[in-house]
């Protein structure tokens, strides 16, 4: 009978947790489309983050269905950030980083 019910939670549990999680995909690019490595992605709020590849492209796996803010950085380049709603079905989110504005002051030599 107990090994039964050990079979039985077993099962449970791979299911739920293989419906109650999800990966989230996605890319960093610049204003002219152009992909941007070695950027930042994180989720507001927590300690998960991670970098994207040569492609601009980042993954965020076993995450659990929900709410999210995501935040998107990179030398040189403006923060964004996106609210995420993560389902079994979340579309790749696409992140736009312009430039940083340069005012630089004017250097005087003499």
């Amino acid at each position: 009978m107990n090994k039964i019910k050990s079979a039985i939670s077993c099962v449970f549990l791979f299911f739920v947790t293989n419906v109650c999680v999800a990966q989230l995909t996605g890319r960093v690019i610049d204003t002219q489309q152009r992909p941007l490595a070695n950027a930042t992605v994180a989720i507001e709020n927590t300690q998960n983050s991670t970098k994207t590849d040569e492609n601009g492209q980042f993954v965020f796996k076993n995450l659990t269905l929900g709410n999210y803010v995501l935040v998107a950085f990179a030398l040189g380049k403006e923060m964004a950030k996106k609210n995420v709603t993560v389902t079994n079905s979340t579309p790749e989110i696409v992140f736009e980083l312009s430039d940083l504005a340069k005012n630089l002051d004017e250097v005087i030599v003499q």
